[in-house]
């Protein structure tokens, strides 16, 4: 087998698990050090639909909250119908190596870099964002955020992961272990 090959299947072994505890991983953007669990055994199209009738189940009053929830319904709408995705999500479907299924663990096919993509279940902050982001003052986005809060959205929760260093190691038959740049892995399927 090749060693492409057999790094998919690896990958594919360990992914096979429900809920992935990350440590230490450092965001690129922030530079904040945390601890996360997420569930890479949920399903994002779901999610989405989810959030899509709850969306439409909605309505505000106020001006700014009715056009901030049809920004956020419009947006989920137009990125699941395939002849109304922006370019860059079309790109993205064949950019990777699928690892799973439901397409939450990635490995692109040009860098090599691995991905992983699921609901955030928690985040503990080892050491605090030192590039913080930036808050945006625009009413509408503002609004959006307090909608997705409100309404308890699942789709902001999701999160994807990149790591560009990583090393599996077989420790005997078909269990391995995942070594992250500086971060770790370990699954569960509980």
């Amino acid at each position: 087998m090749n060693a492409k090959k057999e790094l998919i299947n690896a990958l594919g072994n360990i992914f096979g698990a429900s809920f992935v505890s990350i440590k230490g991983y450092l965001s690129v953007t922030t530079q904040e050090l945390s601890d996360y669990v997420i569930n890479v055994g949920a399903d994002y199209g779901n999610a989405v639909l989810k959030d899509i009738k709850t969306l439409e189940s909605a309505s505000y009053d106020d001006a700014t909250m009715e056009i901030a929830r049809l920004k956020l319904l419009t947006s989920l709408l137009k990125n699941r119908d395939e002849k109304t995705q922006s370019n860059q999500s079309k790109a993205q479907q064949d950019a990777y190596y699928h690892l799973t299924g439901n397409g939450s663990v990635k490995l692109h096919i040009e860098n090599g870099t691995l991905h992983i993509f699921g609901m955030s279940i928690s985040k503990k902050v080892i050491e605090p964002a030192k590039k913080p982001a930036k808050a945006s003052s625009n009413p509408i986005i503002i609004a959006q955020y307090k909608i997705q809060k409100d309404l308890n959205l699942s789709t902001p929760k999701w999160r994807n992961f990149k790591f560009e260093q990583f090393d599996i190691v077989k420790t005997g038959g078909e269990n391995f272990s995942l070594k992250l740049g500086s971060a770790s892995l370990e699954t569960s399927n509980g």
